[in-house]
């Protein structure tokens, strides 16, 4: 029988009322979504009761940036922005559009598209050919 577990957690009960220490269990399938959890442990106790094939094993994706994960927690858009625009000046004095590459991409959008957003709010300004700093 299949079992979701947090793998924060040391120990879960299985149904029968055993403990079992999760970090000496092998992990299967790793995600965040409770929801997508369901499904597999789901198709893999059906798969193990002979009522379907076992679904591939999944790896949980690649962590994303610090500064994502930072910017996905703010509640307006704006304030992903400057979130974003924010993180880029703490490692220089300015930003390039090479620099919005990475954290564009994993967001959905162009570079360009961020970058116009920033200027048009007022967020950011060009201070000198390329480069941009915080209004």
């Amino acid at each position: 029988m299949a079992k979701g577990v947090e793998t924060k957690r040391k120990t879960t009960t299985c149904q029968c009322g055993r403990e079992i220490k999760v970090h000496r269990r092998s992990v299967k399938y790793q995600t965040d979504s409770p929801m997508e959890l369901a499904e597999t442990v789901a198709e893999v106790n059906a798969a193990l009761r002979g009522g379907g094939a076992k679904p591939p094993a999944r790896r949980k994706p690649k962590a994303r940036s610090p500064i994502l994960d930072k910017a996905m927690s703010a509640k307006t858009p704006a304030e992903r922005l400057r979130t974003v625009a924010e993180a880029l000046l703490k490692k220089s004095k300015d930003f390039g559009i090479d620099d919005l590459k990475p954290i564009a991409g994993r967001m959905g959008k162009t570079p360009e598209a961020l970058l116009k957003m920033m200027l048009e709010s007022g967020m950011v300004y060009e201070s000198s050919a390329g480069r941009y700093r915080l209004a």
